[in-house]
């Protein structure tokens, strides 16, 4: 005897039991067939046919006699097939999906039997024509809960198990392998044994061994793939592109301490909590792509990651009970089909009320029938959190360090683009700059290495290699896609030639970026990191009037240093809502520590101003956003660039955490006057000689107030259709001090 071949081979015997299971009961319930007069019906399907296409071989049928075998008889057959069908099982040497399905789920060899003659009534045209033979009703098109209970148990206990599928809890129904619809007649008051039963085509094709897309025609939205999708199914990952592979043991330490304190529920009138049902490992922090990377790594020598991302899902359609019931049934179902691991995308849905109770009421519901561990990720968990969950184990996943980091970067790149000397020092400054995870390096290379290419096939004559200038484009669009949402780019075309400031403020300026340059040698080659205080990041505050190009300034250092510079919209980040301005300002140093880009606070005594007394609720809650941005800022290991015109307005201990602080003064005479004439353009039309030394004694404006009588005057020249002079930059400068609300001395 040998063991099945293919799983379609599997499947045609199982059909063919199904079929013996027919014929016996067509035998035991002959009287159903019988019609008022003692004869034989064929208003439904022909007795001819039902005789030939049951026992064409056994019993061939004599015309004018009905030829059908005893009960008997047709279970000696029974017994046999079911016998042969076993041993051929045993025997096999390939996966079989029926098997799998059976041992996967925990099913009893009838509710296997169940399933299989819904399947077989699906794909086999004769089976079904000898069901609806069967159950006496040929406008019936699907069997019923009640048939299939009938046909395949043969004991109370076997009959009530077939009927227990009616509970919505059933493994088979809560993992969408099997479906019920509701009778016509009986519609909402559909008793158990009228549900109609259906096997999911996905689920068919799977029994069949037929590949097979990602859930097809399921929902509507997107399902697999793009940016939206709520189901992205990954395969292995090698160590070496992971960020995050070297804490791949503390995850299967997790795993092992879950399944220790997986506890039995001990009843008590209190519903069992998640981590009572099944292992739970909780990682938690801000980078989805780092928890998909970790258990690539983790699970990749035995299965594919299936991640279920339920914050996609929420965006295309707020998650009701019942919609995420139908979501995690339908994602768990495929991971059993297709034997991936789940990891479920949470990010911040269990800070939010309305998503977090429907999300972990299903958890509950399905993960009996799932029977695995899982593998939530959620950017934090709350104490109130905490307790809905049970007992889970949690892993923090923190930033990669630069090593690893640089590692991601040349396993992607590989030898061939390292080879440039360019490329090798643009990896190695990015590596120690930008805490991007895995999937973000993997994305940027993927897109320079295209940017080459299409050089390449615009202009043959170009280099077809991989350029620093190509890396460097394609990292940008990961930092601006991260950062839009919570600040905006800032820069400026102007450079240091352009900048009017005192000698001193200039030599700190210099002082800051060489700091920004060289941090990374002096902390970590030279040692000095272990005694530095208040972390390894850059913080600088630059004080000042109004006016006095602090924020030019910062745009300068960023140029300087190569960075993106982004300016913080405080509309967006400060909330009257208690609790929202952290969450705000977490989304920002998390976004910006990835990209490495530089965040610029403008106007920062309105966030960091001194912590009051605590006099009512409204104080308390001031202070503690005062006190979340102070332990922010001392784990921020990105540079972060403050001003303020009321330096004295901010808060003491924040004062001492930072490194540099610049005064900005307003500008001397002599200054001035370089200011106002460094303002005009050389393509500037200009009438005469303009005394800027005159201008810079009258007018005691900081370099923006200058900057804005400049182009008052040009906007008036333009109208008046006559060059610049003298008199339009005087009327220029006295408007704008009318609108500063100061005294204009008249000649």
């Amino acid at each position: 005897m040998t063991g099945f071949l293919t799983p379609t081979e599997h499947l045609r015997s199982g059909v063919d039991l199904v079929t013996l299971l027919l014929a016996r009961h067509i035998a035991a319930t002959w009287p159903r067939l019988v019609n008022a007069a003692g004869a034989l019906s064929d208003l439904f399907v022909s007795i001819p046919e039902v005789r030939c296409a049951l026992f064409p071989e056994r019993f061939p049928a004599d015309a004018g006699s009905v030829g059908l075998p005893s009960v008997e008889a047709v279970d000696a057959l029974l017994t046999s097939a079911s016998q042969h069908l076993g041993e051929r099982v045993a025997e096999s040497a390939i996966d079989l999906p029926i098997e799998n399905v059976r041992a996967l789920v925990g099913l009893e060899p009838v509710e296997l039997l169940a399933l299989l003659t819904v399947v077989a009534i699906q794909v086999d045209p004769t089976v079904a024509r000898l069901a609806t033979h069967a159950w006496s009703d040929f406008t019936m098109k699907q069997p019923t809960l009640g048939f299939v209970a009938e046909l395949c148990a043969r004991t109370p206990d076997e009959l009530a198990r077939v009927l227990a599928i009616a509970d919505g809890s059933h493994a088979l129904r809560r993992l969408r392998l099997l479906e019920t619809s509701k009778s016509d007649r009986w519609r909402d008051d559909t008793p158990a044994g009228a549900l109609g039963l259906r096997v999911p085509d996905r689920v068919v094709a799977y029994l069949r061994g037929e590949p097979a897309p990602l859930l097809p025609d399921v929902l509507p939205g997107p399902l697999d793939g793009g940016a939206d999708a709520w189901l992205r199914l990954s395969g292995p990952l090698e160590p070496s592109l992971s960020t995050i592979a070297a804490v791949v043991e503390a995850f299967h330490g997790a795993l092992r301490l879950a399944h220790r304190g997986r506890q039995r529920h001990a009843g008590g009138g209190r519903a069992p909590v998640l981590g009572e049902l099944v292992p739970v490992v909780v990682l938690t922090g801000p980078s989805p792509d780092d928890a998909l990377d970790l258990c690539r790594v983790a699970f990749g020598g035995a299965r594919s990651v299936l991640e279920v991302d339920l914050t996609a899902a929420h965006r295309q359609s707020p998650l009701t009970d019942l919609r995420v019931d139908e979501l995690l049934g339908l994602a768990f179902r495929e991971a059993l089909l297709i034997g991936a691991q789940p990891l479920l995308q949470l990010r911040d849905l269990l800070a939010d009320a309305a998503a977090a109770g429907p999300i972990l009421s299903a958890l509950r519901r399905v993960a009996p029938v799932w029977r695995e561990e899982l593998v939530l990720h959620t950017t934090d968990v709350s104490r109130a959190m905490s307790n809905l969950l049970g007992p889970v184990a949690t892993l923090p996943l923190l930033p990669a360090p630069p090593a690893a980091r640089l590692a991601v970067w040349r396993a992607a790149l590989g030898a061939a683009a390292l080879a440039r000397d360019d490329v090798a020092r643009i990896v190695d400054e990015l590596a120690h700059r930008h805490a991007l995870p895995g999937r973000a390096i993997r994305d940027t290379v993927a897109e320079a290495q295209f940017q080459a290419t299409m050089r390449r096939a615009l202009s043959p004559r170009a280099s077809a290699d991989l350029l620093a200038s190509d890396v460097a484009h394609a990292l940008r669009g990961q930092v601006q896609h991260r950062l839009g949402a919570v600040a905006e780019p800032f820069s400026t075309q102007l450079g240091w030639a352009d900048f009017q400031a005192p000698e001193e403020l200039r030599d700190q300026l210099g002082e800051v970026i060489s700091w920004a340059r060289h941090h990374r040698r002096v902390h970590e080659d030279w040692g000095f990191g272990r005694i530095s205080g208040y972390g390894r990041g850059l913080t600088v505050l630059l004080a000042g009037p109004p006016g006095t190009g602090k924020t030019f300034a910062a745009a300068l250092i960023a140029k300087d240093l190569g960075a993106e510079l982004y300016r913080v919209d405080l509309s967006r980040m400060v909330d009257k809502y208690i609790g929202e301005t952290e969450k705000n300002l977490a989304r920002l140093f998390d976004e910006a520590e990835r990209s490495g880009a530089i965040i610029l606070f403008d106007e920062a005594d309105s966030l960091f101003a001194k912590r009051t007394q605590v006099t009512s609720s409204n104080d308390r809650y001031a202070n503690l956003e005062v006190n979340y941005l102070l332990q922010r800022m001392e784990h921020f290991e990105g540079t972060t660039i403050l001003t303020t015109n009321f330096a004295e307005n901010l808060d003491e201990a924040f004062k001492r955490r930072i490194k540099f602080r610049l005064t900005f003064v307003m500008p001397t005479p002599v200054e001035r006057a370089i200011l106002w004439r460094g303002m005009l353009p050389p393509e500037a039309p200009i009438a005469g000689r303009i005394d800027f030394d005159r201008l810079a004694q009258r007018f005691e404006l900081a370099p923006a107030y200058i900057k804005s009588c400049v182009i008052r005057a040009a906007f008036r020249a333009a109208q008046l259709e006559r060059p610049i002079d003298d008199e339009l930059l005087f009327a220029a400068a006295r408007a704008e001090y009318r609108e500063l609300g100061r005294i204009v001395r008249e000649d």
